[in-house]
C-alpha cells in the first residue's frame, strides 16, 4: 500500500442513506430500475436517484453490492451512496463489496444492518487517479463479463425464434404456400415443401411427419446419495440442482461428487445432454432446460434427455424445440400441495414434434449446433474473468498488487 492512501472512517468517504418506499401499487409503468437488495427487480417512471450510483442491501440480502448506470429507485430494502465525497463512483462500488456486512448486522431472523455502524468503519482509501486506474482494471472485466451475458442473450433469442418459425409455426412453408418470400437464403428456403397437409395431431408441412417426444428420446431420472456420507462429496464430478440451471448450459456446480458417490446413488447424464427441471418451486414463473457441458451428475427433481439413437435427430434438436415450447410447457404445470411446481413426465413424452427431411435436419442442426457452442464458449470465457476479476479486486483494493502489475495481468487475459 501505498504512503499517500488515506486511513479514515468509510463515513469520510461515503455517505450511505437509507432507499424510499414505494408499494407494488403505486408503481407506474416506465424504464426507471427499481432497484431493490437483490438488484434491478422491477420498473418506474421516476427516478429518485441519479447516475451513476451505488447500492447495497439494508435488510434480508446483505452483502451485495449494485452499480448503477441509469438514474434509479432505490428501495427501502437498500442503502444507497447519497454523496461521493469526490471519490470515484465505481471504484466505490467496488470497494463496498471488500466490506465485512455482516459485521453491522442484527443478527435478527431477517438480517438488517444499521448504516451508522457501516459509516464507523475503518477504511483505506487511494487518491482518486488510483480509484479511477483501479475501476478501469476491474470494469473492464465486467464490461465484457456483461458483453458475453448480453451476446449469450441475444443468440438464445435468435435460435429459440428460428426453431419457432421453421419448425413449430411453419413461417417459410406458410409463407411459399401463399407466394410470398421466406427471408431466407436460397439454399435453405429450398428445403421447406410449398404446402401443409392435415395429420392426426394437426396441420404439418406436406411430406413430414409428427412424432411423440417420447418416441424420438431418451429419459432418466436423478438421484441423491446420502449427504450423511462424506466420502460420496468434494470431489471433481458436478451434481446439478436448479440452483445451477440458470444458463443455457449447466458448467459447474456448488456442489460435487466423488467417484464413490457415483456408485452409490448418483446418476450421470453424458455431455450434450438437456437437463430439464420437472419439480420444484422454480417452475411457478419459469421452465429450467440447460444443456451439460460435460458429463455430469443430477438430481431427482431433473430428468437428462437425450435424442434417441436412429431417431434421425439431435439433441439439439429436441433442446431447442423444448425452448420454443415454453409458453406450453409452463401452462402443463401443476401445483402440489405445498406449493411446489411439477412438469409431468407422461405428458411431457406425449408432446407431438415434427420431423422434417433430412437435408433440413442437417441444414438446421449446422446453426443450432454452431450458435450453442458459442453460447457455452461465451459462458466459459465469463467464468474465467470472473475468477480474474474476484482475484484482483481485493489485493487492488488492499494496495497488495500495484496498478501496473494489474495491467500487465490483464493484457494476458482474453479480452
Amino acid at each position: 500500500m501505498s504512503s499517500d492512501w488515506k486511513k479514515c472512517r468509510l463515513g469520510d468517504v461515503i455517505h450511505l442513506k437509507r432507499g424510499y418506499d414505494l408499494p407494488k401499487q403505486n408503481r407506474e409503468e416506465g424504464t426507471v430500475p427499481i432497484v431493490s437488495s437483490s438488484g434491478i427487480s422491477d420498473f418506474h417512471s421516476t427516478a429518485m436517484v441519479q447516475a451513476p450510483g451505488v447500492v447495497t442491501g439494508r435488510y434480508g440480502t446483505i452483502g451485495n453490492v449494485y452499480y448503477v448506470e441509469r438514474d434509479f429507485f432505490p428501495l427501502n430494502t437498500t442503502l444507497y451512496v447519497q454523496d461521493f465525497k469526490g471519490n470515484d463512483p465505481r471504484f466505490t462500488s467496488y470497494f463496498l463489496k471488500t466490506i465485512d456486512f455482516w459485521s453491522c448486522s442484527d443478527k435478527a431472523a431477517v438480517p438488517g444492518i444499521n448504516r451508522n455502524h457501516l459509516h464507523e468503519l475503518s477504511a483505506s482509501i487511494p487518491p482518486v487517479e488510483e480509484q479511477k486506474a483501479i475501476a478501469h482494471i476491474l470494469g473492464t472485466l465486467d464490461d465484457k463479463i456483461e458483453l458475453n451475458r448480453k451476446t449469450n442473450e441475444t443468440l438464445e433469442a435468435i435460435a429459440k425464434a428460428l426453431f419457432k418459425s421453421w419448425f413449430v409455426d411453419f413461417d417459410p412453408v406458410r409463407a411459399k404456400a401463399e407466394g410470398r418470400p421466406t427471408g431466407l437464403p436460397d439454399e435453405i428456403s429450398e428445403l421447406f415443401p410449398d404446402s401443409l397437409e392435415d395429420s392426426e395431431l394437426g396441420e404439418i408441412p406436406s411430406g413430414w411427419f409428427f412424432a411423440l417426444l417420447g418416441d424420438v428420446s431418451d429419459w432418466r431420472s436423478g438421484s441423491t446419495p446420502s449427504k450423511s456420507s462424506p466420502e460420496y462429496w468434494g470431489g471433481e464430478i458436478p451434481w446439478i440442482s436448479a440452483n445451477s440451471m440458470k444458463d443455457t448450459f449447466a458448467i459447474f456446480s456448488d456442489l460435487l461428487l466423488t467417484e464413490a458417490g457415483i456408485q452409490n446413488g448418483g446418476r450421470l447424464a453424458p455431455e450434450g445432454a438437456i437437463l430439464l427441471l420437472v419439480r420444484g418451486s422454480r417452475l411457478h414463473s419459469r421452465i429450467s432446460c440447460c444443456l451439460t457441458a460435460r458429463e455430469m451428475a443430477f438430481n431427482q427433481d431433473v430428468k437428462a434427455v437425450t435424442a434417441m439413437t436412429g431417431s434421425g435427430l439431435s439433441t439439439n434438436h429436441i433442446f431447442a424445440y423444448l425452448q420454443a415450447k415454453d409458453v406450453e410447457l409452463l401452462k402443463m404445470v401443476e401445483f402440489t400441495g405445498i406449493g411446489a411446481g411439477k412438469l409431468d413426465t407422461d405428458r411431457l413424452k406425449e408432446l407431438p414434434i415434427s420431423i422434417p427431411s433430412q437435408k433440413l435436419l442437417k441444414a438446421s442442426g449446422e446453426l443450432l449446433d454452431t450458435t450453442y457452442d458459442r453460447i457455452k464458449n461465451g459462458l466459459i470465457s465469463s467464468i474465467s474473468l470472473c475468477a480474474v476479476r474476484d482475484a484482483l479486486l481485493p489485493k487492488l483494493i488492499s494496495g497488495e498488487l500495484r496498478i501496473s502489475d494489474a495491467e500487465r495481468l490483464l493484457e494476458e487475459v482474453s479480452i
